[in-house]
């Protein structure tokens, strides 16, 4: 390399690939006169005035290249974050992900997590408090929280656990009195959840995971959000194939909406929510049943749907016949009363705890997890009778979870019962009127007594709360036509086109008889109008 002494294009690019290299960070072509400005100051520092010579220096493997890629990288990454940031994806961990992890674990009491690209702390901080919301027992598990990010000074800075009022505009003022104190102008966690994660500066592309230092191995969970974005292709492939390698079968990667569209997951399978998009590590992808759905969740069919919906008979609403499914959904034949006469060997086999045994548990929580993993099962094998029995029970023992009175919703709305299914819809947004699931079932029912205003109502509400919710703006679609209302139809086709076309391609869509999301667009292609 010949010193010029001057910083020309073509050295400028010399330095964007060594900075894709080494940190993954894809540096647009807006961000360049930046970048330069950033490292003439890192080579004041030095003292040097050869752009070339400072290139040298960091492509060098030394000691202290690698101080001064610690110090690059701070000036080069954006420390923003808040607590439970994402109010979507939250609830997603918060009523289905983190449930579904915790009843696989109840007997090792042990999870692993890892917020990979952390910055200041706000979001393992968050999970931490989280956790200790969900788990009654949380300080008897095995809880291994692991925050990372490149940026040193973010990281010494979320081991502190300090925080201004910026930091809490998403957080509920009731959890920020639990678990926060005020000093001075500054917000300080309490020691008890600040102590429960780990912190570690680690470069994502440079560093190997598996190191047993680090303790990244056999994970639950990671989340990596708002990182990929900065990243180069080749990176993000490369970190993806490492996430690959350290979660556990069954495990999930969260990231930020649309951060892998287009590229390759490797063994991750997409699974779709109204909220986000989540992958769930499989051993091999072609073998269909996943591990899940070897015992049942805690909420029907919950990992199944890209938006909640009304049980198996789906309530005569019209979307497969809106993408032009023409199968007829059969009705419930199984009467309430009738349950019990078809109980088989399968039903025999489930556990049957009384609710005065699991009242002598100290763990009132996983006795009503016991209970909702019965009913659950007992629903889907349409012992409505016994399923409604145990979801009853479960209610008895702790009339504050949102789940026991959805599932009583859901079972009574397959039963044709629709009264007593509005009912426990109403009861269910009592507990969390954020939940779109019952105002999904109540849509449902509306449609099937003719009450289309209520359905649409409904379906816009559940707009207003999941603004991805792709079955919502393609009911309302088949309702718009219904009414003749073409050119509002077609409106809602085109949103549920723009969500989709920003999701993998390859993921499934179990509820439309596992079309992939590549074919539902190629359908709803076929129903918009023609440009001339």
């Amino acid at each position: 390399m010949s010193f010029s002494g001057e910083f020309n294009q073509a050295l400028l690019e010399r330095f964007i690939q060594l900075i894709a290299t080494h940190t993954g960070l894809h540096i647009r072509p807006e961000e360049r006169e930046a970048l330069t400005q950033k490292i003439r100051l890192r080579m004041k520092l030095f003292n040097i005035s050869v752009p070339e010579i400072y290139y040298l220096l960091l492509k060098d493997s030394s000691p202290q290249s690698d101080d001064e890629w610690q110090e690059l990288a701070i000036s080069l990454t954006v420390c923003e974050s808040y607590f439970f940031r994402d109010k979507g994806q939250f609830s997603l961990l918060r009523y289905k992900i983190l449930p579904e992890l915790i009843a696989a674990q109840k007997y090792t009491k042990t999870l692993r997590i890892w917020s990979a690209g952390c910055s200041t702390g706000e979001e393992p901080y968050s999970l931490a408090i989280l956790l200790n919301e969900l788990i009654p027992d949380c300080d008897r598990w095995n809880i291994f929280i692991l925050g990372t990010d490149i940026n040193q000074n973010a990281i010494e800075q979320a081991r502190q656990g300090v925080y201004s009022s910026w930091s809490f505009r998403l957080l509920e003022s009731q959890l920020k009195e639990r678990y926060f104190f005020l000093k001075g102008d500054k917000w300080h966690l309490n020691n008890n959840i600040r102590e429960r994660v780990i912190f570690r500066n680690i470069n994502l592309v440079k560093e190997q995971f598996d190191n047993s230092a680090y303790g990244i191995k056999t994970l639950d969970l990671i989340i990596c959000r708002n990182v990929f974005v900065y990243f180069e292709k080749p990176a993000i492939s490369l970190v993806l194939n490492k996430f690959n390698n350290t979660l556990k079968l069954g495990g999930y990667l969260l990231t930020a909406h649309s951060e892998l569209q287009g590229q390759d997951i490797g063994l991750l399978e997409a699974k779709l929510f109204p909220e986000s998009v989540i992958y769930q590590r499989r051993e091999n992808l072609e073998l269909g049943a996943g591990l899940w759905e070897s015992k049942p969740s805690i909420y029907p069919d919950g990992e199944k749907k890209l938006c909640s919906s009304a049980p198996a008979n789906n309530l005569g609403m019209n979307l497969g016949q809106s993408i032009g499914n023409t199968s007829q959904l059969m009705k419930p034949e199984i009467l309430l009363q009738e349950a019990a006469e078809k109980i088989n060997n399968t039903a025999k086999d489930l556990s049957s705890l009384s609710v005065a045994k699991l009242k002598e548990e100290k763990n009132n929580d996983a006795a009503v997890t016991t209970l909702l993993l019965e009913a659950e099962a007992l629903f889907k094998n349409k012992f409505y009778a016994l399923a409604i029995e145990k979801a009853e029970q479960a209610i008895a023992l702790e009339s504050k979870q949102f789940y026991p009175y959805h599932l009583q919703a859901e079972i009574y709305a397959n039963l044709g019962k629709y009264d007593k299914a509005i009912h426990y819809c109403q009861m269910a947004l009592k507990v969390n009127p954020l939940a779109e699931e019952p105002l999904y079932l109540l849509a449902h029912i509306a449609d099937e007594r003719g009450d289309i205003n209520a359905a649409k109502s409904f379906l816009k509400k559940i707009i207003y709360l999941v603004p991805y919710c792709i079955y919502a703006y393609l009911e309302l679609g088949y309702i718009y036509d219904k009414e003749g209302e073409g050119i509002k139809a077609t409106k809602m086709r085109t949103v549920a086109l723009e969500i989709l076309q920003k999701l993998p391609f390859k993921a499934t869509l179990e509820k439309l008889d596992n079309l992939t999301v590549e074919e539902l667009i190629a359908k709803i292609n076929k129903m918009l109008p023609r440009q001339l």
